[in-house]
């Protein structure tokens, strides 16, 4: 049986618009619609290129689908659909001028933050847990409090829109100049201040309810009202009591807002643990699952893991919007009953996107005026480009199916030498990013805890969803890969997630006696990470700063 999920309505503002392809109780294939139409976050995209690949890879046509499942309920309301509403469901999705078919396919809508949930739990390999979903906004609430065990899921509490900790988070992004849809930088740009700041938001462990110093903001507030009253409240109570221009704030500046972010971000770690605290009581769960865009804050979870509230804790890696595909598709599973005797294994890794061929790199080779190599015999591979690591080259990775969410997890990355502090500099300026910003390391799995202060690495950290600290022996080991207050959020990378990166670490360590390497997307300033093997030689040709690529079996460089 296939289930095609499908997330981002047509002609909507939506964002991180996706598709998913369910078969037998797993994701086949899965991809946002920013890989392919190369605009981030694809605001108010249709998916219809995610939708396309999708059916591409598994080799079928709309015709073999069985069902259509859509994140997003309109007007919040779950119900059966009519002929008439499927009808418009497969022409919105699946405009006849785009897709062939003749079938009327099922379509069902799922609620948001039901896809959040499903995509998080029949992902993870637990038979029971706690479930929190975290994000700017579903239908009509924030914030989701639930149960799942077994093929049941159970609400337990929800929060509306103006309870809505991303619209927090947003706001103070727009506050101290970085703009919206950037809450990464705020977390990089925290640990450069000290929290001396008041505590606006707190959450009562006890009673599960909110207490909020802006006192304005009211039930009936949607997402954009929110935000703009917190941005109000920061003006009139946090130093330094202005809104920095978007987009002209200069690094100076925006020094003098790192104890306002400090301050953000302690709080949201509070709340987030009180959350936890208020579920494990009352679910009496061992395990915990998270969904939603706020639960992509590393720095957040890292101090929920420490708390130890929750034996083990498990994110889906495409946890902001871009996942609801899969979790729609997996929820209608559910609904269906297809998870009644049987749950979902959990999964090893995300590389889900489009693969491409060792031809494929070569022709889009040819076509480029670059030198390359080739290099077949596996041992010889990883030497080379281990050797080339060592020689503090900077590399881009295209290897594997592209990863499906935001994190570049070892297939579409930008890799180097950890041990050079220049190569944050180096990075940073290849991807024209800021050089406050921190980068992160990919590690092997059986040297990460002689690095890293993390019993647990099982929870979150396999897909970079969590931040640690760096034992102290290694900070000078490892500098370009160690932030301010000496953490870092590291991938703890098994050999049966990814061979090759893994053959590659193994060959670095014995070169350099370090285990891990940096490991940052593909991407430049505001493109989604790189899907093609063209687009990665564009990239190249562009950036003199990036010294080559390792595409399949092919070195390319200059």
């Amino acid at each position: 049986m296939y289930i095609l999920g499908v997330s981002g309505e047509p002609g909507t503002n939506c964002h991180e618009t996706s598709a998913s392809l369910w078969k037998d109780g797993r994701i086949v294939a899965a991809a946002e619609q920013e890989r392919f139409s190369r605009r981030k976050h694809a605001y108010g995209e249709a998916a219809y290129d995610a939708v396309a690949f999708c059916l591409n890879k598994e080799k079928i046509g709309l015709d073999d689908v069985d069902y259509v499942a859509v994140n997003w309920e309109p007007n919040g309301i779950h119900k059966e659909l009519s002929e008439e509403e499927e009808e418009n469901v497969r022409n919105l999705y699946f405009p006849k001028n785009l897709f062939h078919y003749t079938k009327k396919i099922k379509c069902k809508y799922i609620k948001h933050h039901i896809t959040h949930i499903a995509a998080s739990f029949y992902q993870s390999g637990f038979s029971e847990a706690a479930c929190l979903v975290i994000d700017g906004q579903g239908e009509n609430e924030a914030i989701t409090l639930a149960k799942a065990s077994g093929n049941k899921i159970e609400i337990i509490k929800t929060f509306p829109i103006c309870c809505s900790l991303g619209a927090f988070y947003d706001a103070a992004t727009i506050y101290v100049g970085l703009g919206d849809n950037v809450a990464g930088k705020l977390m990089g740009l925290a640990p450069y201040g000290i929290p001396n700041q008041e505590k606006i938001i707190s959450f009562d462990e006890n009673t599960g309810e909110f207490v909020n110093k802006v006192t304005d903001l009211n039930v009936d507030d949607g997402f954009e009202t929110t935000y703009r009253k917190y941005i109000k409240y920061f003006e009139k109570n946090c130093y330094p009591y202005n809104t920095a221009a978007h987009g002209k704030v200069t690094a100076e500046e925006l020094m003098t807002y790192v104890n306002f972010a400090a301050s953000i971000q302690k709080n949201l770690d509070d709340v987030i643990i009180a959350m936890g605290r208020y579920l494990k009581k009352i679910t009496k769960c061992d395990n915990l699952v998270m969904a939603g865009g706020v639960t992509l804050n590393c720095t957040s979870n890292g101090c929920l893991d420490r708390e130890n509230i929750f034996e083990n804790i498990f994110i889906y890696p495409p946890a902001n919007d871009g996942g609801c595909s899969a979790g729609a598709a997996h929820e209608l599973a559910r609904e269906l009953g297809l998870y009644d005797e049987k749950l979902p294994d959990r999964i090893k890794n995300v590389y889900l996107g489009q693969t491409y061929s060792d031809m494929d790199y070569e022709v889009a080779i040819h076509n480029s005026n670059f030198k390359y190599e080739h290099i077949e015999n596996a041992e010889d591979f990883s030497m080379r480009v281990a050797q080339l690591l060592k020689d503090n080259k900077i590399l881009g990775w295209v290897q594997e199916g592209f990863e499906y969410g935001p994190r570049a997890l070892g297939a579409r990355s930008i890799i180097c030498n950890p041990g050079c502090r220049e190569s944050i500099n180096k990075v940073n300026r290849a991807k024209s990013r800021e050089l406050w910003r921190p980068l992160s390391p990919i590690v092997l799995d059986k040297y990460y805890k002689q690095i890293f202060v993390d019993e647990k690495p099982y929870n979150m950290s396999e897909f970079m969803l969590k931040t640690c600290e760096i034992r102290e022996e290694w900070i000078d080991r490892i500098p370009a890969v160690a932030h301010i207050d000496k953490t870092s959020r590291p991938q703890y990378l098994t050999k049966e997630a990814n061979p090759r990166m893994y053959d590659v670490l193994e060959k670095f360590y014995m070169l350099t006696g370090i285990p891990l390497l940096i490991n940052t997307s593909f991407n430049i300033k505001a493109q989604p990470i790189v899907n093609s093997p063209r687009e990665a030689l564009l990239a190249l040709e562009t950036n003199e700063k990036l010294d080559g690529l390792i595409m399949g079996n092919w070195y390319v460089y200059r």
